[in-house]
């Protein structure tokens, strides 16, 4: 007797249990809410991108916001978003009409959370006007990141950058991935120039530099 009232009783709990389901499920622990603020700052829905990061890059990015925390969170905010397509028409190489390959050099990025990897060359063509191209190259996104030209032959600041006021603003980057080309005047004296930079100058901060090997003139 006992046994038959248990189950009855247990059956009106299920059932009203079932009858009230809409009104106690929004209770109930959810897969689905909001990831814990792992950056603070950091918009909600990049949280989880940023939990995914490696443990390293972590505590890089939270060592920054310690000291730097409005450029830890531009910074951040760009490596964590898609970054432009390299033109399609820059996939392979121009033909340059009476062209020579004038320099050379290996992009390499700053640290860790400023990556960046490429080949870099120059070309001279026939009306002295000058041919910036990115080949292999993929680096870290970046915010309002730029192309530049130094006389330092490795600077990793931008007073650097400007050593003896001969940097030259080329263009905005195109894409942080892909082959690119960016066009140099003819005015510009290559024998003067060191590197190929990439740069912000809002930060201010260098992501990237290649030292540029000359070959011909």
């Amino acid at each position: 007797m006992r046994f038959r009232l248990l189950l009855i009783t247990l059956g009106m709990f299920l059932v009203i249990g079932t009858w009230a389901f809409p009104f106690w499920y929004p209770l109930l622990p959810r897969g689905d809410m909001a990831p814990q603020d792992l950056f603070p700052g950091l918009a909600p829905a990049l949280q989880s991108a940023f939990g995914a990061l490696p443990v390293d890059q972590q505590a890089a990015y939270l060592a920054l916001r310690e000291t730097e925390p409005e450029i830890a969170l531009a910074m951040l905010n760009a490596a964590l978003s898609p970054g432009a397509t390299a033109p399609a028409s820059d996939a392979q190489m121009p033909e340059l009409v009476g062209s020579r390959l004038a320099a050379q050099g290996g992009l390499r990025g700053i640290d860790g959370l400023r990556a960046a990897a490429g080949d870099v060359t120059i070309y001279q063509i026939a009306d002295g006007s000058w041919v910036l191209r990115f080949e292999n190259f993929i680096m870290v996104n970046g915010p309002d990141l730029r192309v530049a030209l130094s006389a330092s032959p490795n600077p990793q600041t931008l007073d650097e950058l400007r050593l003896d006021n001969l940097d030259v603003d080329v263009a905005p980057l195109k894409a942080v991935s892909g082959n690119q080309n960016y066009a140099i005047p003819a005015e510009i004296d290559l024998r003067e120039y060191r590197s190929v930079v990439i740069y912000n100058a809002e930060l201010p901060m260098i992501y990237a530099t290649a030292t540029l090997f000359i070959l011909s003139f």
